[in-house]
């Protein structure tokens, strides 16, 4: 009993943990606000921009790296939208399990919780600012 029961604390654990893994790997990957990720939703022209400014690009150079970016970003979406159903299904998994280890009154703050975690989610990056000074 002792061994299942370790055995499904392990893989709850291990589960979180990925879980946590693939939302931080996630995060910076699509991250709008990520300075470093030169191929973002919103890095193309950002990018050329600030890459131009600071390497003295010549037009050639903006030309190349504008189909570069947009090359790198096709097979990032393409990852993207390949991978996420997969994630998706180990985070409902996720919270089947746990909401079985909860009773009533913590099931409906999880619940809670994890509606704010997504309307928090789905803001936009200036939205998310003024939330920060408030």
């Amino acid at each position: 009993m002792a061994t299942k029961k370790t055995a499904y604390i392990t893989l709850s654990a291990v589960l979180v943990f990925g879980l946590a893994a693939g939302m931080v790997v996630g995060h910076f990957i699509t991250s709008e606000q990520n300075q470093g990720d030169w191929h973002g939703r919103r890095g193309g022209d950002r990018a050329v921009t600030e890459l131009t400014q600071e390497l003295q690009l010549n037009e050639q150079q903006q030309q190349k790296l504008g189909e570069l970016l947009e090359q790198v970003k096709a097979k990032h979406d393409s990852i993207q939208k390949e991978n996420w159903p997969k994630f998706r299904n180990i985070k409902e998994y996720f919270d089947s399990e746990f909401c079985k280890i909860l009773n009533e009154e913590q099931q409906a703050r999880f619940r809670e919780i994890e509606k704010e975690r997504r309307a928090k989610k789905h803001q936009r990056p200036e939205e998310k600012k003024s939330n920060i000074n408030k």
